[in-house]
């Protein structure tokens, strides 16, 4: 049995905790050994992309210091992960944390592309009877994920994979949704008006960020439609 350790990310932890649920599931499911560091803490992304990088700094440090181990680090958020693989050399190139900070780039995985192009994993004999689509977010795209979480969703047994052909942004992106909610507002509802015209009853997505800002406007407007992340669904936390 092997061991990896995991990134709950902040956004997780405090407004969506099944999807870290989900994924620990997944992961023990595959055989493997789950290591929760105790220091782990946020990434720093949004300190980043709000330009406070002094205080970006300050948490990325405290991040890497967190994984020191040599192994693979599972993270259910593109966008975290993608941050820390694309612009942490923006603040610890040829610093004294410059070995440590790549080491981490190196083993840091999305949840879907560890499963798929590490493990090997495609199907992980779930059910859910359910008409299901994929949001790609913008961040995924950036990662570089694309076939990864629709070949996982296609394999769950009893649902129905819609396609949306969609690849907008929801509107969550950088901090559009707190400078401009209404703009935000407006590009939710382009994303979500076609799932509901083809009568999806899932929206699934790999990233936090773009599930929290769907599932706010879907409460908001009394809305049927669902939206979870993939971790929730094959992690067996949908009740």
């Amino acid at each position: 049995m092997g061991t990896v350790d995991i990134f709950i990310t902040c956004e997780i932890d405090q407004l969506r905790p099944t999807i870290g649920l989900g994924m620990i599931s997944i992961l023990e499911k595959l055989n493997l050994r789950v290591n929760i560091p105790k220091n782990q803490l946020c990434c720093g992304k949004t300190a980043f992309v709000s330009g406070c990088w002094d205080d970006a700094k300050k948490l990325g440090e405290r991040f890497i210091k967190a994984y020191p181990d040599n192994r693979k680090i599972i993270c259910p958020s593109a966008s975290c992960v993608s941050f820390v693989k694309k612009h942490y050399s923006e603040l610890f190139l040829n610093t004294a944390l410059h070995n440590e900070f790549k080491l981490i780039q190196r083993n840091l995985h999305d949840l879907t592309d560890f499963m798929v192009n590490v493990q090997s994993v495609s199907d992980m004999n779930v059910n859910f009877n359910y008409k299901l689509a994929y949001y790609e977010s913008c961040k995924a795209r950036e990662y570089g994920l694309k076939n990864e979480p629709i070949t996982l969703l296609k394999n769950i047994k009893g649902a129905e994979f819609i396609d949306l052909n969609q690849d907008e942004c929801c509107g969550s992106g950088g901090m559009l949704n707190f400078i401009h909610p209404d703009i935000t507002e407006s590009m939710t509802y382009f994303k979500l008006n076609e799932a509901i015209k083809k009568n999806v009853e899932y929206i699934v997505t790999t990233e936090s960020s773009c599930l929290i800002n769907l599932d706010n406007y879907i409460k908001k407007n009394n809305l049927k439609i669902k939206a979870v992340h993939i971790a929730e669904i094959l992690g067996e936390q949908i009740k």
